[in-house]
């Protein structure tokens, strides 16, 4: 899947000590976590989602129009109503908690009992499930010999490397990367394909090759 980067944006990067700078991000997109609306694509708004102050990029629906905006897989959402059917909102389809944001996970029915199709929501049930490079929000979260490492802000499954050959495979089997950045220590990650903009990375990384100094092979770093 191809995304758009736009120019111009500096992101630093903090991984232990070291830091980095990388040149451009990915576009918001529906179903993203926000803070405020202008976190948003157009066409949708950053909306309180829970209780505790969860908030998503989404829109208002109707459940029979199919009006709700595609995922980051191009996939279009789910129109559910949870107060009954006085009102509608888009939410992500799933078919695993891997398709989810870091932090939510794939559900089909929520604490009343109630069922619908599986969408993404907000999960704090800290599964030990999540593989090597899937993104997560404290190592309880990463399947074992995992830890979760933070990297400008965004968690990934990961683990410590003194070469390549000490990486998992990621999800499709392919060899990880062992990079250090600004003195750090060494971490696996996830290689890419430049092309293909980032595809293989998970949920808000996008593939770069590029550190702001330096050139680095095609690696998933957060956008």
């Amino acid at each position: 899947m191809t995304h758009t980067l736009r120019a111009a944006h500096l992101i630093a990067f903090a991984i232990g000590a070291g830091a980095f700078l990388v040149t451009g991000c990915l576009p918001p997109r529906a179903y993203d976590p926000c803070s405020v609306n202008a976190d948003c694509p157009a066409g949708t708004t950053c909306q309180q989602i829970t209780a505790m102050g969860d908030r998503m990029c989404t829109a208002a629906c109707s459940p029979t129009s199919g009006s709700c905006p595609v995922d980051y897989y191009g996939i279009v959402g789910q129109c559910i109503s949870f107060d009954g059917g006085a009102n509608f909102s888009c939410w992500q389809s799933c078919s695993s908690s891997v398709d989810c944001p870091a932090g939510y996970g794939c559900f089909t029915s929520d604490a009343t009992g109630r069922t619908f199709p599986p969408i993404c929501l907000p999960d704090r049930g800290g599964r030990a499930t999540r593989r090597a490079y899937e993104t997560c929000t404290a190592s309880g979260e990463c399947a074992g010999g995992l830890s979760c490492t933070f990297v400008n802000s965004r968690g990934m499954c990961t683990s410590g490397c003194s070469s390549s050959n000490d990486c998992a495979l990621d999800v499709y089997g392919a060899s990880a990367r062992c990079i250090s950045f600004g003195g750090a220590a060494f971490t696996c990650f996830q290689a890419c394909n430049i092309s293909a903009g980032g595809a293989e990375c998970p949920y808000g990384w996008g593939c770069y090759n590029n550190d702001g100094s330096s050139s680095i092979p095609p690696t998933c770093l957060p956008n």
